[in-house]
């Protein structure tokens, strides 16, 4: 299966051989809407949105969602985590910028699966037009210092780890005939097959 392909209770379910049923807000276009699954072994049953359940803590997810509130909650218990401002005007984010000698990204306070982050920016004109770009689309803005190694993201399910993902930057292959758009065009055909045969969870 593609490194890139999400991972949730649906596709485990799916795996167990339990029913999984998608509701019919599976054909909507709101993002949200498309992976909420019913699934049941024909005793018991339980409803999922992506990895979240009903059970999952209102104020867990809210919390979760503002990315410098977590931040410092984390910093608060001894947890390590990388060095981050809320952004509020160029000069700020200059400073911080020659801080951390431009190793630096830029996300939204809040979004999710990667939307709206910028990496790699190879000087401050680069930060300072992802900072206005990101601006305009999520209003506030996150500028923090880049943490290099490998990226988790860890399933849990009543304090047990059931499954792990390891996210990979996406890459291809060269062929020795096929052009990079054509690279591009038959890795995202695999993608679309590989969606097909497995429930895309947001």
């Amino acid at each position: 299966m593609p490194t890139s392909k999400k991972f949730g209770f649906a596709q485990a379910a799916k795996r167990l051989g339990l029913n999984l049923t998608p509701y019919a807000s599976i054909k909507g276009s709101a993002p949200e809407r498309r992976s909420v699954y019913r699934i049941s072994d024909g005793q018991k049953e339980l409803f999922t949105l992506g990895a979240t359940l009903l059970s999952t803590s209102f104020i867990g997810m809210k919390i979760a969602a503002d990315k410098a509130t977590t931040n410092e909650i984390l910093r608060g218990r001894n947890i390590p985590t990388t060095d981050q401002i809320l952004v509020e005007n160029v000069a700020e984010l200059e400073r911080f910028y020659t801080k951390h000698r431009g190793d630096i990204l830029m996300k939204p306070l809040a979004s999710t699966l990667g939307k709206g982050v910028y990496g790699s920016l190879r000087s401050f004109e680069e930060a300072t037009s992802a900072f206005y770009a990101i601006q305009r689309e999520f209003q506030h803005v996150l500028a923090e210092k880049t943490i290099r190694g490998k990226e988790y993201r860890v399933l849990v399910f009543e304090g047990r780890v059931i499954a792990i993902a390891e996210f990979v930057p996406p890459t291809l292959v060269g062929n020795g005939a096929a052009t990079i758009l054509g690279l591009i065009h038959q890795h995202n055909q695999l993608l679309e097959q590989a969606n097909h045969l497995w429930p895309n969870e947001e």
